[in-house]
């Protein structure tokens, strides 16, 4: 008995003495595993707290900049009179309305001699007549609302430079070419006849 004793007695000594080895061991393990994820989740914050405060320094730059260039903008006007300041804004709006006044220019119809009528693909051939009472009619004899976008309204200016009784105009923005001949006629004298007498 006093030896089944012993040998318990030394099994569970040498248990408690393994079990505080193996624990110390792997405590150490844990311990290593927690540092090191530590260490990777440090860095990680670390370059995100580098990148927003990099984010926030190029903001303030941004604003610097656009500080410093109000500051000689109003430095340079500040130097001026006020009529030259204002004369130096009237020449730089000037210059943009020119712009603006030539890429519309670009869209408005225009005079082609005769031999350009019609040599555009894809545009329609229309001809208008033009009475001498100032209207301008399609060939139903429907009166044109909006001369001016149309075939612009300086169109009648335009007869006996290529032609004594016709004038030819390109609408690119339309996509035609408009032959308008020049009637001698009213429109009102010709809107009224009966039809027999056309």
């Amino acid at each position: 008995m006093k030896n089944l004793f012993m040998f318990v007695a030394g099994a569970a000594i040498g248990s408690a003495v393994t079990y505080f080895l193996v624990k110390d061991k792997f405590e150490k393990i844990a311990q290593e595993e927690i540092d090191s994820v530590k260490e990777v989740f440090g860095r990680k914050v670390k370059k995100e707290a580098e990148k927003e405060a990099e984010k926030e320094i190029q903001e303030i730059r941004k604003e610097y900049n656009q500080y410093n260039s109000l500051t000689t903008n109003y430095a340079s006007f500040s130097n001026k009179t006020d009529d030259e300041a204002e004369e130096e804004l009237e020449e730089k709006y000037e210059n943009q309305d020119i712009i603006v006044e030539r890429a519309t220019d670009m869209d408005r119809p225009y005079i082609i001699p005769p031999e350009e009528f019609g040599i555009c693909d894809g545009y329609e051939l229309i001809t208008l007549t033009h009475y001498s009472d100032g209207v301008l009619a399609d060939d139903c004899d429907e009166l044109v609302e909006d001369i001016d976008f149309v075939v612009g309204e300086d169109y009648a200016e335009h007869f006996g430079e290529y032609e004594e009784d016709a004038i030819y105009v390109r609408n690119d923005r339309l996509k035609a070419d408009y032959e308008i001949l020049r009637d001698l006629r009213k429109y009102s004298d010709v809107l009224w006849r009966p039809p027999h007498q056309f």
